[in-house]
Parts: C-alpha cells; sequence; structure tokens
C-alpha cells in the first residue's frame, strides 16, 4: 500500500527540523516526524540528539535515508523505541538489499 494521507485520517502531524541542542516543543499532533535542518538536502540530521527526549507519542525521520545508513537507522531506532520499527520497513529493506 502506497502511504498517502488516507493511511491517517484525521490524524495531525508536527514537522520538526532537527538540529544540534534542538528541544522538543508541546504539540497537540498525533505523530511527530523528524527531519534534518534543511528539509529535502539529503542530509541526516544525528540521530543521537534524540535519545535524550521523552516520546509520549509515535514519531518518524526522514532526511537523507539511503542504502547505505537505512540499516544503522533500524538498529538505532529499534533499540531506541524498543522495537517500535514498523512503518515503512518495506522501503527500507528494499533500500538495504540495493546494496
Amino acid at each position: 500500500m502506497k502511504p498517502s494521507c488516507k493511511t491517517f485520517p484525521n490524524k495531525r502531524f508536527a514537522l520538526f527540523k532537527w538540529g544540534k541542542d534542538a528541544a522538543l516543543p508541546e504539540t497537540g499532533a498525533d505523530y511527530l516526524l523528524f527531519d534534518a535542518p534543511v528539509a529535502g538536502s539529503g542530509q541526516t540530521f544525528d540521530w543521537q540528539e534524540l535519545e535524550t527526549q521523552n516520546f509520549t507519542k509515535p514519531f518518524f525521520i526522514a532526511g537523507g535515508l539511503t542504502e547505505d545508513n537505512v540499516a544503522d537507522a533500524i538498529r538505532f531506532f529499534s533499540s531506541l523505541c524498543g522495537g517500535c520499527i514498523q512503518w515503512g520497513r518495506d522501503k527500507w529493506n528494499k533500500k538495504i538489499k540495493k546494496r
């Protein structure tokens, strides 16, 4: 199934351009999306900056995910979230297989 807005009916997302020393503000969003400071640049952000955050909502990451680093992202976020990575895993597995 191709992801779309219909996949998350009546849900709100909050986009955070994540950089060094960023802080997680209060939000009424249902989901959080973390991207590099310059969205669309193809650059990653330092995922370890998220380790100190207290997440109470599901989140997604974006920004510079490639076949070269997606396996690292899966390992990192699986340990951070206790294995919560689900959505997008098929797409990531395809990127890993391209290596």
